[in-house]
């Protein structure tokens, strides 16, 4: 994992990471076998201490600890990346931790293969896996007896790679809030028919667009099309399209499913995140978040 994230590039050794001058604070919590009990309670308190801003879990399991829990919101200005799990589970039924801990301090990705599909042995969510990134036959510092490097699959491998490009992120603009970390992250995903309704962005990780993501974008420009996506948390949006107008308005209206429809008439309000697709006439594309209330 962090060889993926943050080896030393152009230096004619091994394998490069996202992110090449990253400092590295390496913690072990469980055993040789990769298993053993919760120990996350304790981790990150003291990485907090020693500097870290962005925190890899390339672990996870099928009990919630509230301990576990409360030790990550209680670090509000670090960023959780974490994986989603490897049992080809949905998320949003059966429930993987950290990854499923609603905070807003916590990314959880899936992996993705060579061909840009789901791997069949990731976990998916619609509301709770975030966005995925390659997990499938990875290489990484981990060498070989014969001098070769192993290559490895699973979300743990797939986690690193967005903790580099959050990293990175920091590297251009250190000030930037852990909220404004997620939101390049999310919104500058590249749309995949695979990932549609397996996760929470419907895509997989792109470094370049994170990046300028996080530099701002232009305004939006005269009859820029938009396509309205998923909603993420609770329940499914129908998908439709709107036209921005000279005017700057949309004049086509979201239309809810019947899942949402019976959601809200059992509360007074709901709660929505939306991914918004952009546009323009050059047929640059922009992906962004946007959180709609809705109330009887």
């Amino acid at each position: 994992m962090a060889g993926t994230a943050a080896a030393r590039g152009n230096d004619g050794t091994g394998v490069a990471g996202v992110t090449w001058r990253s400092s590295l604070i390496p913690l072990k919590v469980l055993g040789a076998d990769g298993s053993g009990p919760t120990a996350m309670p304790s981790v990150p308190t003291p990485m907090h201490r020693a500097g870290a801003q962005i925190i890899n879990l390339s672990l996870g399991g099928g009990t919630s600890v509230w301990a576990e829990r409360d030790a990550i919101a209680s670090l509000p200005d670090v960023l959780f990346i974490v994986a989603a799990g490897n049992q080809g589970a949905d998320n949003d039924a059966t429930g993987s931790y950290p990854c499923n801990y609603d905070l807003p301090n916590v990314v959880c990705v899936g992996a993705t293969d060579a061909y840009d599909r789901l791997a069949s042995f990731s976990n998916f969510g619609t509301t709770t896996v975030d966005l995925a990134a390659p997990g499938v036959g990875i290489a990484s510092t981990y060498p070989r007896a014969d001098g070769s490097y192993a290559y490895l699959s699973g979300t743990s491998m797939a986690t690193p790679h967005v903790t580099g490009v959050a990293a990175l992120l920091l590297a251009r603009a250190p000030d930037t809030s852990v909220a404004g970390l997620r939101e390049a992250l999310l919104s500058s995903v590249d749309p995949l028919a695979g990932l549609d309704g397996r996760t929470v962005t419907g895509g997989r990780l792109n470094a370049a667009g994170a990046l300028a993501a996080l530099g701002g974008s232009p305004q939006p420009q005269n009859d820029r099309r938009l396509g309205f996506g998923r909603v993420t948390r609770p329940g499914v949006l129908a998908r439709t399209t709107a036209r921005r107008t000279s005017a700057g308005t949309v004049t086509r209206p979201l239309r809810l499913s019947a899942t949402e429809r019976r959601r809200l008439s059992r509360a007074w309000s709901v709660r929505l995140t939306v991914r918004v697709r952009a546009t323009d006439p050059a047929g640059n594309t922009r992906n962004r978040i946007i959180h709609v209330s809705l109330r009887r």
